[in-house]
């Protein structure tokens, strides 16, 4: 965590993660960052700042793929330009957009999506028992 809270952005350019917890702790503790929609996280993230999320919502999700690598580093290059040469206002307001994004993650909401899942396994578990 000291290495985050050290961070004025966080970069993690995924190729492929099923979540991606690192992006997601850098934001809860208001450090903007970059990902990919590769990651879990990224794909969230997009879905929940309307279907682009941006450096301005707390998370530049860049879209990746087998054949872009230097679209992906000119993209994170310009995204780390981009928050290096905002106001240090609009700097807290990233920050803070990063911190509200990320407690939209908090379990008291995805807690319901592991009991649903955990139901349907029983579920599943019970009716090949009963074969």
């Amino acid at each position: 965590f000291d290495v985050i809270l050290g961070n004025d952005l966080c970069v993690y350019p995924s190729y492929y993660e099923p979540w991606g917890y690192t992006p997601l702790e850098a934001v809860a503790f208001k450090v903007p960052c970059i990902t990919t929609d590769l990651a879990g996280f990224g794909l969230w993230a997009h879905s929940e700042c309307g279907g682009k999320s941006t450096i301005d919502n707390g998370v530049e999700v860049i879209h990746r793929t087998d054949y872009n690598y230097n679209e992906v580093a000119d993209d994170i290059k310009q995204t780390v330009i981009k928050y290096a040469n905002a106001t240090k206002a609009k700097q807290t307001r990233m920050r803070n957009n990063a911190r509200s994004l990320s407690e939209k993650a908090l379990w008291t909401h995805f807690i319901e999506y592991y009991y649903n899942a955990y139901d349907f396994a029983l579920r599943k578990a019970e009716a090949r028992k009963e074969k």
